[in-house]
């Protein structure tokens, strides 16, 4: 009976004949179960950005083209200001797991090596993982071997000791004729959507759906969309993708609130220090410094959609925007609102004592000027890990201006100002405010 099995289990018989390697398995066994526990805790953890992170967004177009407008990377720097966090992106429109869109003349191998050394260079320690679309359109059949891709992908990640958040697909937004009706498309985008779940979850990691950003689950035409053509996000959808992605990773409201007595008395300061109050004979002076840089503001154009007709997204977004401040016991009049000498808000006593919300002022022309020093940031990146002659330089016609190739590597010194700007922009300043009573 013994031999029988032994023959029949030739390993079990290797292991018995081999007790050191058995019990090397059963270690091994054991650690890979406490990477995976590892993994989950560090999935359960809430989010946050810490000193020298280095954060990759990784995907398809829909990642390429969020370089563009920088709201995501804009709404997570502005969140810890004294840490030293870089973002870069390795978007590539049309790609997929298998990192066929870099592949250029060569075998999709050949792609997913470049994108392994790109990687590499860049040693991150967050990975925002976008993919999904391009690859749903092989369908249900070909939904094991997209498994497969995105498991050797994650564990490259894992081996350069990178946390990942992977994220699903967006839905194909129904536009209406002559668009093309989407329902096929999302029955495919929501295969892949959800197989993306299940292996973040089977692995411990962070899984974002965006799925349910665009669109609604009857597929109905959109009243407000967030695409130009059903798929690719407009300004005001990848700024609402950002807040999606914020409320999605847990990240509270940043909220902000001051309240102040006619006689100088702080009655309430919510995300801000309040300096140097002093009582004037029209009114009041004081110095704020605040703890972050308000978020990002809406694009003039757009409405707040809500998700699947409840107002989450949307109230997450409204309760950021408000910058309320409020001043009680003032002589009855109009009152105006300077800051840094710029005038910014104009009300009655009355209003003040109710609170007047802050729409603008030097703080959002700040976090502005920030996304804008990230979108420059992005393009420079972007010219030097992907110049777009990149055959006659590093390819097979390089005999022809190779000679040029020497010029991408000092993209890196402007790439490394750029960084600088962010740096000083990303820190909040003291603001001289002045409410002062308007002669009738």
């Amino acid at each position: 009976m013994k031999h029988r099995f032994r023959e029949r289990c030739p390993m079990w018989a290797d292991l018995c004949r081999r007790p050191a390697l058995a019990v090397g398995l059963f270690v091994a066994w054991l650690l890979s179960c406490g990477v995976v526990v590892r993994a989950a805790a560090a999935a359960d953890e809430p989010f946050e950005l810490r000193d020298g992170d280095r954060v990759v967004l990784l995907g398809d177009t829909l990642i390429e083209r969020a370089q563009a407008y920088g709201y995501l990377e804009t709404s997570l720097t502005r969140r810890w200001p004294d840490r030293n966090v870089t973002f870069r992106n390795l978007g590539w429109s049309g790609d997929t797991v298998f990192a066929d869109s870099r592949a250029g003349f060569d075998t999709p191998a050949k792609g997913f090596e470049r994108l392994r050394e790109q990687l590499t260079s860049l040693r991150p320690t967050i990975v925002f993982l976008g993919y999904g679309a391009n690859d749903s359109q092989a369908g249900e059949a070909g939904l094991d071997r997209f498994t497969q891709g995105l498991e050797r992908l994650l564990d490259v990640l894992e081996g350069l000791g990178a946390r990942s958040i992977v994220m699903s697909p967006i839905r194909h937004e129904n536009l209406g004729p002559p668009l093309p009706d989407p329902s096929a498309d999302n029955r495919r985008r929501a295969l892949y959507a959800n197989r993306l779940r299940e292996v973040a979850a089977r692995r411990g990691q962070r899984f974002l759906d965006l799925f349910q950003l665009t669109g609604t689950p009857d597929n109905g035409v959109s009243p407000h969309p967030l695409t130009s053509n059903g798929i690719h996000l407009t300004q005001h959808g990848y700024w609402q993708w950002a807040v999606h992605i914020e409320r999605s990773l847990a990240l509270k409201p940043t909220v902000w609130r001051v309240r102040l007595s006619a006689d100088g008395q702080t009655k309430d300061t919510q995300g801000t220090r309040l300096e140097d109050v002093s009582v004037t004979p029209r009114g009041l002076r004081f110095t704020l410094l605040d703890d972050v840089l308000p978020p990002v503001p809406r694009p003039p154009t757009g409405e707040i959609v809500l998700e699947n007709g409840t107002p989450t997204v949307a109230r997450f977004a409204e309760v950021q925007q408000q910058r309320v401040l409020q001043f009680d016991g003032l002589t009855p009049g109009d009152y105006q609102l300077r800051i840094d000498g710029q005038p910014i808000a104009r009300a009655t006593s009355e209003v003040w004592q109710q609170g007047v919300v802050l729409r603008i002022g030097p703080e959002i022309q700040q976090v502005e000027a920030l996304r804008h020093a990230v979108i420059d940031k992005n393009r420079l990146y972007f010219h030097s890990y992907r110049p777009q002659n990149t055959t006659y330089l590093f390819g097979f016609r390089k005999h022809e201006q190779g000679q040029n190739a020497g010029e991408v590597a000092r993209f890196a010194e402007l790439v490394a100002d750029a960084e600088r700007q962010i740096a000083r922009l990303r820190r909040p300043v003291r603001r001289h405010y002045e409410l002062s009573r308007v002669a009738p």
